[in-house]
Order: C-alpha cells, then structure tokens, then sequence
C-alpha cells in the first residue's frame, strides 16, 4: 500500500512569517471583495498593503 503524499509549501522568504489566524465569515468575504475591487491578487497581499499604510501612519480611506 503507497502513503499518499502531501503538498509541501516551499520555504518562507526571510522577510515574512506564517500566520494561521480566525477571522469572521463575513469579514473574510468582504476581505476577498474588496482586494478583487482594488485589483490585488490576494488577501494577504491586500491586508500586507493596508497594514503597511497603516503602521506608516498614512490616514486610510475607502474610496466609493
């Protein structure tokens, strides 16, 4: 009988780290809606950007 192998991640870029975090349904959903609307390709690179505005102290807004 064969092990069934699984998918491996590749190695974590020096300048990142992994996070397994809970977030409510419908923030996720409207996470995914808003980076689609933005044009990011993914949330966390969305949530990446925004943070990093953020922690800049620039003022963040939500454009209509």
């Amino acid at each position: 009988m064969e092990l069934k192998t699984h998918h491996k991640k590749g190695k974590v870029d020096p300048s990142k780290v992994v996070r397994n975090w809970r977030i409510l349904k419908t923030v996720d959903h409207n996470l995914h809606l808003e980076a689609a609307r933005k044009g990011f390709a993914s949330v966390p690179a969305f949530l990446n950007n925004l943070l990093t505005l953020y922690f800049n102290g620039e003022t963040l807004t939500r454009d209509p």
